[in-house]
């Protein structure tokens, strides 16, 4: 499931990165079920330094 999460991401930033008045993206992943072993690791492929946009994700995983 997190490979899909991240392919799907990185669709979407690409999307966004072709719209010229878009200069950042902030992306919220709600998982409740906590279905991202490593929500590091999504920010690690997604987050990249050298996009068109800044890309910020947060991952909420159930609290409690």
């Amino acid at each position: 499931m997190q490979k899909e999460l991240v392919d799907q991401l990185l669709v979407d930033i690409a999307r966004y990165e072709e719209n010229p008045s878009c200069k950042s993206l902030i992306c919220f992943v709600y998982e409740p079920d906590g279905w991202t072993g490593n929500p590091s690791a999504v920010f690690a492929d997604v987050e990249k330094v050298n996009r068109a946009i800044a890309v910020r994700v947060f991952v909420q995983r159930k609290q409690g």
